[in-house]
């Protein structure tokens, strides 16, 4: 009868162990539900906050397209070289000239030889 009874209180004491580890596994669950549902009514709430952010900044007039370039055109560009090497030429021209005055140098004459 002894026996009976040991046997009857572990039976019992293995099912409240049982019941208390069936509580504990339900209590995770229940709270990692309760987590993913917060992390993602989280997320819906920043994408509902970023579309209001959006929405409030929309554009007045669309961009449009230049008519024509910025900047030189070709021949824009073709005749300011042009300009550019004149000017650097007459630059050179009239430097070369004031330092044959300056130096009192006369062009040397080209040597002609009789016929």
């Amino acid at each position: 009868m002894r026996a009976h009874e040991a046997q009857l209180k572990k039976i019992a004491k293995d099912g409240l162990a049982d019941r208390r580890s069936q509580l504990e596994t339900q209590v995770f669950e229940a709270t990692y539900t309760r987590l993913l549902t917060d992390l993602e009514t989280a997320r819906m709430q920043v994408d509902i906050e970023r579309r209001q952010i959006g929405e409030q900044f929309s554009l007045i007039d669309q961009a449009r397209l230049p008519e024509r370039p910025v900047g030189p055109t070709r021949a824009e560009f073709v005749g300011m070289g042009a300009l550019t090497g004149l000017a650097a030429g007459v630059v050179v021209a009239i430097l070369l000239a004031l330092t044959r005055v300056l130096t009192n140098r006369r062009p040397q004459q080209p040597i002609v030889q009789p016929a």
